[in-house]
């Protein structure tokens, strides 16, 4: 599942995506994709150990070594009934954010840190659909 206003440039996006479908089909693993390229009190955030396993995801930063959560994520199949525990949020809405924590609870989470080869847009706004705009138009002129 990608987010409609996310967009994610990366030389090896096509391997790490294969990574995570491999776990969802064989282990039941739900992946979130993590960055720390925006501002993490705009986005849930995921906070990992110290072998980069994911220990807690919440809906703002409050620690500089919580990660970003990117509108890219992977969902084994049954999806469906862990959604029908996902309650609104204070902002009257089902967020992923809540499906990812129940993953997690069930031990069925794993993340993966968008490095500095990737580039991460979340184009929510005209001012960031701008940025991403240009950044790609860049990006095409150069090669």
């Amino acid at each position: 599942m990608i987010t409609d206003d996310c967009i994610i440039i990366g030389d090896d996006r096509e391997k790490r995506l294969r990574k995570a479908i491999r776990a969802a089909n064989n282990s039941g693993q739900a992946t979130i994709f993590l960055s720390k390229e925006y501002d993490p009190n705009q986005y849930g955030v995921a906070r990992l150990d110290q072998k980069g396993k994911c220990e807690k995801i919440k809906e703002s930063a409050d620690n500089r070594r919580d990660y970003s959560i990117t509108g890219l994520y992977v969902f084994p199949k049954g999806v469906t009934e862990f959604a029908k525990f996902v309650e609104k949020s204070v902002r009257e809405r089902y967020e992923v954010t809540s499906l990812s924590q129940i993953y997690l609870q069930e031990n069925k989470l794993q993340a993966q840190i968008l490095g500095d080869n990737f580039k991460w847009f979340d184009t929510n706004t005209f001012d960031t659909l701008l940025t991403a705009s240009n950044y790609i138009k860049k990006r095409q002129i150069k090669n």
